[in-house]
């Protein structure tokens, strides 16, 4: 027993010792993270926002595609709409209100229904980019998509 005693607290010992500075790379990036996140937010909910404008002026609309209906498509997805109003409401927003929001912000000519939606947010919660708190739905601080910034300008035709 003392053999595997042994071998077991070496084994561990070599293991913190390897792992000491992955831990350190890993503390300094996730602060460098936090400290980045609030600016790619922040490009992210004023990218919106000129959508919307250009929506409202008529501007651009040449680059949507329409569909066989005749409605033009939006130029933000359902997601994209949810957490642009949710990182406009830090205290979060319940599922109602964020739908609400939603429409007003993002699809007033074509609003979407509820059955549209749910599904969006259940994604959402379900990769952990929105939690549940309470009756709110908020970010998650810990993963606001700052993974994937370059598709913020992605043109959708």
């Amino acid at each position: 027993m003392s053999d595997l005693r042994t071998f077991i607290l070496n084994r561990q010992a070599d293991i913190e010792e390897a792992s000491r500075p992955v831990l350190e790379r890993f503390t300094v990036l996730t602060q460098e993270l936090d400290t980045l996140r609030p600016q790619i937010e922040a490009f992210r909910t004023e990218w919106m926002e000129l959508q919307v404008a250009l929506k409202a002026i008529g501007a651009g609309t040449e680059q949507q595609q329409t569909s066989p209906s005749g409605a033009t498509a939006p130029t933000v997805t359902i997601k994209e709409a949810i957490l642009a109003v949710l990182a406009k409401c830090p205290a979060g927003l319940t599922s109602a209100a964020i739908l609400d929001q939603v429409n007003k912000d993002y699809f007033s000519g074509n609003k979407i229904l509820r059955t549209s939606f749910s599904p969006q947010l259940s994604r959402l919660k379900a990769s952990e980019e929105i939690l549940l708190d309470g009756y709110n739905y908020i970010l998650n601080p810990r993963k606001q998509r700052a993974e994937t910034p370059p598709s913020l300008f992605e043109r959708r035709f």
